[in-house]
């Protein structure tokens, strides 16, 4: 297991929340304007509770670690996991959400004055979010935010074991 290391980061890191409908009920995955707002480094959210498997080794399971994210806005999450992610995989160019997961969700977030897409997805397994970079592609189980630490702890332990092949439901449902 790769336990990420979550230090800050001096990126800068804006988001344009907000979804549209295209009319037939699906999101509009088209390119969207980027907030004028900075957030400063030291107003960055606190750092990210993610643990990763090694991503040297071979994959197996549906999920390639889990993530605990503080609150359900998703651009605000994005902002300080994207960065962490960034250390380990490479620039992040897209992410791919279950719609019905978030309160809030995000278009697009700007990365080290990169533009990572985020679209959402009725067929995105539920607390579920893929991560793309060019060389990964990588599942992340996400935890509900209001999980107690005990519990967050042993389900993110399980799902970044190297020779984990648990499904979300089986890792959500053996430890609660």
């Amino acid at each position: 297991m790769l336990h990420v290391a979550v230090w800050p980061t001096s990126s800068s890191v804006t988001s344009d929340t907000g979804r549209e409908s295209t009319g037939n009920g699906s999101p509009d995955m088209s390119s969207a304007s980027i907030s004028p707002t900075v957030r400063p480094a030291s107003a960055r959210p606190e750092s990210p509770r993610v643990e990763l498997k090694d991503l040297a080794a071979n994959h197996t399971g549906q999920v390639d670690g889990a993530w605990w994210p503080r609150s359900d806005d998703l651009a605000d999450e994005l902002r300080s996991l994207l960065p962490v992610l960034a250390d380990q995989l490479g620039p992040v160019e897209r992410v791919s959400y279950h719609l019905g997961d978030w309160s809030t969700t995000a278009r697009s977030v700007v990365v080290d004055g990169s533009v990572v897409r985020a679209g959402g997805y009725t067929h995105q397994p539920t607390r579920t979010i893929d991560v793309a970079t060019r060389r990964h592609r990588i599942t992340l189980l996400v935890l509900p935010v209001d999980e107690s630490a005990d519990r967050a702890a042993a389900v993110m332990t399980a799902a970044a074991r190297p020779a984990n092949a648990d499904t979300v439901a089986d890792l959500l449902s053996v430890h609660s």
